[in-house]
């Protein structure tokens, strides 16, 4: 009988402290964002800090674009897509420059983030680049 209360005691917990509680929500989440691949973080971020004014599919056309003194690039246009080379596009996303093009003074939390990180940016040029044409198959 001693044996069926003491196991009775271990498979119901008695005297064990109690469990900590699940993380908050918010801290969950961040948690988990940060360990996604780098390209999920670049379409997150995509989404969040550069489609209002790109718009969703690249083309400049964000519900923000008409309050910006400058059109935004259309990434989804062919033109647009030849007139940078990787390292351009790279150059043109985590520098100021295009903070001033959107008329900001200083860098956005998206582009500090990609300066810590260059597998974020380089994810970021490949985001961006899946908006032009296909490229053309080898042979």
């Amino acid at each position: 009988m001693r044996v069926v209360a003491a196991l009775l005691l271990v498979l119901l917990g008695a005297g064990c402290p109690p469990s900590e509680p699940p993380p908050s929500p918010p801290v969950a989440k961040a948690v988990h964002a940060a360990r996604l691949p780098a390209s999920a973080q670049a379409a997150m971020t995509y989404q969040k800090s550069c489609a209002p004014c790109h718009g969703q599919g690249g083309q400049g056309d964000g519900p923000d674009a008409a309050k910006l003194a400058t059109k935004p690039r259309a990434w989804a246009s062919p033109g647009v897509q030849k007139s940078f080379t990787d390292e351009g596009l790279r150059d043109a996303l985590g520098t100021l420059s295009h903070a001033a093009h959107q008329g900001q003074p200083a860098l956005t939390d998206a582009q500090k983030a990609w300066a810590k990180d260059p597998a974020l940016l380089d994810a970021m040029v490949q985001v961006v680049r899946g908006f032009g044409p296909p490229a053309p198959a080898t042979k």
